[in-house]
């Protein structure tokens, strides 16, 4: 019997080769892939590029058929496989163990008509042991036929609604004068929104100014004086926002402290332990490594690199679980990263399993998942030292990373003790906003102090650390403190951050989130969220190719042409720019992996929705819709009130970069027309110029040789971002 093996890569074909010499057959390697779906001109002659019309771009068939890839190399490539497999009655596929895997020598395989017996070798690492004992266990390429059918349907879909809703939008949206395509993609399209939706939440922020209070306590105990700080911090409506209410409960508060009339204190202590976090997914380590500056395209390289060099297991992980078969291999991993004297080690390993635990079988199998969390290689324990020394240095930081991660997921339960402090301070004849009658002011503190580093001794995540290390005194529950000092703490509410690339990863695979609680939520939980980790990092770059997204320092922010893609296509097609609609139509996509669904089935939704949105593409065009790429400039009547204030107010002209951005023309009248909040009990917008503005001036003063502004030094907020305003620009120049 005449064999050849298929794999995904040449530098996969080396370690088969290394491992198995030819004992399973000549050994080929793909190029990725090697097989493509049609494109529209090859599938209809009438659907070229140049015929751009409004329809959906399905085959009659209701699916695109295969053709061979064009690209470098690759036509050579699929020709040796081709003469090979005219020659072989065995085909064993060993590309990588995913739906894209599993695709491209599928397809290879349909493409090029193999009748012949087809087995597969399924492995999470690329090791010598981990090869054998995969291809000592080969199994029926059929038991994988639901892998095939999810890629047939992701990438079908993909194609018809990518390619149909893209030549609608560029045929009625373009620019004038811009080349290219103006991309529209399934995913990539409900990624725009989440940075479009998040860019428009900061642009309307309004900050609201609020108090909170702060009552220091005090008591004695075994004739000693003791005294800690306790906080009243009203969440939502219930924040003191009101200058006059501010005051008076500032001043209601100084009565209850001079009075000095003892309280009795609350308190919850209790010996806590905390588990670690789980071993990494792909998406993890993309959120931990954009911390350092990388983008989630360089993690997967980076990633992907250690896994061919043996180091890590399969990168492209969707879950943070890992077979309970490892848990031999726990101790032997444990020794290996000791010896190597780069991290800091538990003493034994602590072998969590079954459940939701680290070791699950169970969670894997209830998740779908086709690979286990990212973990030093197990089989590689005695070469880490050498396989570690030919890495560069961003490989070695990374597995770095990894090796501190997968040691905190077998170290102990971190242990501490923690303290919660109360004292209900009833208001009498006060009445606040939102309170009910009688409700008291509960004034709370929560300390921890550390019994047992445990896992943080190992690695910590500053995201997933809660509480404050601080040691409150010994009170008892029920003693009597009473208020020595009390002090208002103004604060205002923020806009939400802007996301990172590890953090908008994060957000596409928790598109559930977005969701209020309901079965929908539930359902889109259970999905893989947004892309797959397989894809997110790739969605990215498409992206920042086409000028719809870009970075400003470590953050990810649309472009004003991806801004203005986003307002069109929300008020003419919403569903193409809801990231839950995205979601559940990758739910229906992972219905055919799980054997719910049909291919064609879902294709066919896909080509419908496809259809109501180009619909609606079409209508917004002819109705105007067509985008500028610039920024929206300040509308005539703001760009007069502009300048008539800065006239009255002395404050000379305002800048271009103001008057040309509608958006920024809005919140600078909205600052000078004093509808901005202003601090409770602060001098406002007309108060001292901050600190920040001062060496700003100072900077650009130095750097320019301009002028002082009016006033100066003492002047205000409102004149030292005025003249900022005016002279920003010479200062960058």
């Amino acid at each position: 019997m005449h064999s050849v093996v298929i794999c995904e890569k040449p530098s996969q074909a080396r370690n088969l080769q290394a491992a198995l010499g030819d004992a399973h057959g000549e050994i080929y390697a793909a190029q990725g892939h090697l097989v493509r779906l049609q494109t529209p001109e090859e599938a209809n002659p009438d659907w070229t590029w140049a015929g751009w019309s409004w329809q959906v771009l399905q085959p009659a068939s209701g699916l695109y058929g295969l053709a061979s890839d064009s690209g470098s190399g690759k036509p050579v490539r699929l020709k040796a496989i081709a003469g090979a497999l005219k020659r072989a009655s065995r085909v064993i596929v060993a590309t990588d163990c995913d739906r894209e895997g599993q695709a491209i020598a599928d397809n290879i395989l349909a493409h090029l008509g193999f009748q012949g017996e087809v087995l597969r070798a399924m492995f999470a690492a690329e090791d010598p042991k981990t090869l054998r004992e995969a291809f000592a266990a080969l199994r029926p390429n059929a038991q994988y036929a639901a892998l095939y059918a999810a890629a047939r349907a992701r990438a079908q879909a993909d194609q018809i609604y990518g390619l149909t809703l893209t030549r609608a939008a560029t045929k009625g949206l373009q620019p004038a004068g811009q080349k290219g395509a103006l991309g529209i993609g399934r995913v990539k399209t409900a990624v725009l929104a989440l940075l479009c939706q998040r860019e428009r939440a900061i642009q309307n922020h309004v900050a609201i100014w609020y108090c909170n209070f702060e009552l220091t306590i005090s008591g004695e105990l075994a004739g000693a004086s003791y005294s800690a700080l306790l906080r009243w911090e009203p969440k939502g409506e219930d924040r003191l926002t009101d200058g006059a209410t501010i005051q008076a409960v500032k001043a209601y508060l100084e009565r209850v402290v001079s009075v000095g009339s003892p309280y009795a204190i609350g308190v919850d202590r209790g010996l806590k332990r905390q588990g670690p976090p789980k071993p990494p997914a792909l998406p993890s380590l993309q959120r931990a490594a954009s911390k350092w500056g990388w983008s989630a395209q360089k993690t997967l390289d980076v990633l992907q690199a250690l896994y061919e060099a043996q180091l890590v297991t399969y990168p492209r992980a969707e879950v943070r679980h890992l077979p309970e078969t490892m848990i031999a291999a726990a101790p032997d991993m444990l020794r290996a990263l000791a010896d190597s004297g780069r991290y800091v080690c538990p003493a034994t390993a602590t072998i969590r399993k079954g459940g939701a635990q680290t070791f699950s079988d169970a969670a894997l199998k209830e998740k779908g998942a086709s690979h286990h969390a990212v973990v030093p290689n197990p089989n590689t324990t005695g070469r880490y030292g050498v396989l570690y020394d030919s890495c560069n240095p961003d490989q070695q930081r990374l597995f770095d990373l990894i090796a501190r991660m997968f040691l905190a997921a077998i170290s102990p339960d971190m242990v501490y003790d923690e303290t919660r402090f109360a004292v209900d301070v009833p208001l009498q004849g006060l009445v606040l906003p939102s309170r009910q009658s009688g409700e008291p002011m509960s004034f709370t503190r929560v300390g921890r102090v550390i019994r047992d580093p445990g896992w943080t001794a190992v690695w910590t995540d500053e995201e997933d650390e809660e509480g404050e290390t601080i040691l409150l005194p010994p009170f008892a529950d029920g003693q009597d403190v009473r208020p020595t000092a009390v002090a208002a703490r103004p604060g205002k509410t923020e806009p939400p951050p802007r996301y990172d690339e590890g953090s908008l990863i994060q957000a596409m695979e928790a598109a559930w989130r977005l969701v209020p609680e309901g079965p929908l939520r539930v359902r889109l939980k259970e999905a893989s969220g947004i892309g797959t980790p397989a894809t997110r990092a790739a969605i990215l770059e498409g992206l920042k190719t086409q000028r719809q997204i870009a970075l400003k320092g470590r953050t990810v922010i649309p472009t004003e042409l991806g801004l203005q893609l986003y307002d069109v296509l929300h008020a003419a097609a919403p569903d193409l720019v809801d990231p839950v609609q995205t979601a559940l139509l990758e739910e229906r996509l992972d219905a055919v992996l799980r054997g719910r669904a049909r291919v064609d089935e879902v294709v066919n939704e896909v080509a419908a929705q496809a259809d109501r949105l180009m619909q609606a593409i079409r209508e917004a065009a002819e109705n105007g819709g067509r985008l500028s790429g610039e920024p929206r400039k300040a509308s005539p009547k703001q760009r007069e009130l502009l300048r008539k204030i800065y006239s009255e107010r002395g404050l000379g002209r305002p800048s271009v970069e103001i008057l040309n951005d509608a958006v920024k023309a809005s919140r600078r009248l909205e600052e000078l027309l004093g509808r901005r909040a202003s601090p409770p009990d602060s001098p406002g917008a007309e108060g001292a110029a901050s600190e920040k503005q001062i060496t700003a001036i100072k900077a650009i003063m130095a750097k320019t040789k301009a002028g002082a502004p009016a006033g100066w030094p003492g002047i205000t907020r409102e004149q030292a971002s005025s003249w900022l305003d005016a002279h920003a620009k010479r200062g960058k120049r």
